[in-house]
Parts: structure tokens; sequence; C-alpha cells
């Protein structure tokens, strides 16, 4: 599996991160329509975090988790 440069991975969260702190307000309705990928962003997060405490994540666990956002996504 390749790896990521630390600036490709970091404009992704930056990216993101703008993104949403740019957003004035969400309504429940739209938080319920999101909520598949929000929770699927939230595990990359978790994964993310748990590979910089530990780092003994394997590849297969973030494949899981790209995947994961990849199904929400659709």
């Amino acid at each position: 599996m390749t790896t990521a440069t630390i600036t490709e991975i970091r404009t992704a969260i930056h990216h993101a991160a703008t993104q949403l702190a740019g957003l004035p307000y969400v309504d429940q309705k739209s938080a319920i329509e999101l909520s598949e990928v929000t929770e699927s962003i939230v595990n990359m997060c978790t994964v993310l975090r748990y590979q910089a405490e530990s780092g003994t994540l394997n590849p297969t666990d973030f494949k899981l988790a790209k995947s994961i956002i990849e199904r929400a996504l659709k």
C-alpha cells in the first residue's frame, strides 16, 4: 500500500476542517441526511488518532476506514 505524503494528508484534513468551520449552522434535517458520511469521517479520524498514539495500525485497518467513507459518499 502506498503511503500518502504528510502534505497530502494535511491538505485533505485542512480542507475538510476549513469547509466545516465555515458553515454557519447545520439543521437537524441536514444532519440526519449526512449522518452516514459524518460517522464514516469520525471513524477515519479515530483510526488516524489511534495510529498517532500507538503506531500499530495496519494497512487493512486504514483500507476498511477508507472503504466505509467511499460507501457513505455514494
